[in-house]
């Protein structure tokens, strides 16, 4: 634009005007913005056909919203339409250039649960929640940002509520649920039953601590929606596929340290349980997946120092369980972002060193850590 006028009969481009006492320069009018020396439609305006969107790769969302968007497999990159990098617009390994991201939040709040769970469960009240959040997360509406807003589930104490955003790479998306949502005093979502409730703080993480709960996994059969291994955060073995068990902070690097993924219990069977497993807390229970001690099967049990051991029926021999008597060997082994508390672990032992440690009751040595400190 920029070309001088005093009037609006200077300004000859299409959707132009003067913007007089202003910049007193030819501008583009409401619902157009300069691209390539001309006004072209904004994404999110109305339309009844493909030619009515006047924007790079803009198409019509005609008998949808009936606004201008991009088309699929394409990115929303400063209001322009932009080519994902590659066909399902996932961001490669070290890259995160005109692709999708997705990360998940909660907002907990102090709605009672109890007494609004059949309404809380409906699909209406997770639109209607998604819709209030949609602006102040993204900044706008889903066709003007490329960036979406979806609630999950609500889960109780009081009323937490999951969420994801999924949004193009580069956007600064994450601090708007604290600083535009939990921080703004008065913010109230409208949405039956929460108007009056007050957010009281939030967390995000790039894991979607719901995926196996909610039947996003990979399995596929009598398995459809269940984990596979590797795949998390699961919460009951029940959540993964056949065969395979949910363990605790044992996921892959791409994962949360305290999520929690399927695994095969076999894969542990030939382990010394040094200390080194992603699976520490039940190695010397996978162990003996499969076989009774004393049947003659391969697997014998840990030895002594190796651990974590629930009780004495899986030390090999005459060994026992000894309760938080792993040496400093084994736990200088741990990853200490992802087992908790220290020094905790259980090993086998010797039974005349067991002494020392006194007599563990069953509670003593079967921790469960599995959800602990998840922000989830």
């Amino acid at each position: 634009m920029e070309h001088a006028c005093t009037e609006d009969a200077q300004c000859i481009g299409t959707e132009q005007t003067c913007d007089i006492g202003g910049t007193d320069e030819c501008a583009c009018n409401d619902g157009f913005f300069a691209e390539s020396g001309n006004c072209v439609t904004v994404l999110g305006a109305i339309c009844g056909a493909a030619d009515d969107c006047t924007g790079a790769d803009q198409t019509c969302d005609s008998g949808g919203t009936d606004q201008c968007a991009c088309p699929s497999g394409f990115v929303v990159n400063t209001g322009k339409c932009v080519a994902c990098v590659n066909d399902d617009c996932t961001c490669p390994d070290g890259s995160e250039e005109n692709c999708l991201v997705t990360f998940f939040w909660t907002i907990s709040t102090d709605l009672p649960y109890t007494v609004n769970e059949v309404l809380l469960n409906t699909q209406d009240t997770r639109d209607g929640v998604a819709a209030n959040l949609q602006e102040p997360i993204c900044g706008g509406t889903a066709l003007e940002t490329g960036c979406t807003v979806t609630i999950l589930i609500f889960t109780e104490g009081s009323t937490i509520i999951n969420g994801q955003t999924t949004h193009t790479a580069g956007q600064e998306i994450e601090e708007n649920i604290k600083n535009n949502v939990v921080d703004v005093e008065g913010f109230s979502i409208a949405t039956e039953p929460f108007p009056g409730a007050a957010l009281r703080s939030s967390s995000a993480s790039t894991t979607n601590f719901f995926k196996c709960a909610l039947g996003l996994g990979s399995g596929t059969g009598d398995d459809l929606g269940k984990c596979i291994a590797g795949e998390g955060d699961c919460d009951e073995n029940d959540q993964c596929v056949t065969g395979l068990v949910c363990g605790t902070n044992n996921c892959g690097t791409d994962l949360d340290d305290l999520a929690d993924c399927c695994y095969d219990p076999t894969d542990l069977i030939e382990s010394t349980c040094d200390g080194s497993s992603p699976n520490m807390w039940t190695c010397c229970k996978d162990k003996l997946t499969g076989c009774t001690p004393g049947d003659g099967c391969t697997a014998a049990g840990c030895a002594a120092g190796a651990g974590d051991c629930d009780n004495d029926d899986e030390c090999a021999g005459s060994l026992v369980c000894g309760r938080n008597s792993c040496s400093a060997t084994f736990n200088n082994k741990l990853n200490t972002d992802k087992f908790f508390p220290s020094g905790q672990a259980d090993c086998c032992i010797s039974k005349s060193r067991a002494l020392f440690y006194g007599i563990p009751s069953r509670s003593d040595l079967e921790e469960n850590f599995q959800n602990d400190d998840e922000p989830f």
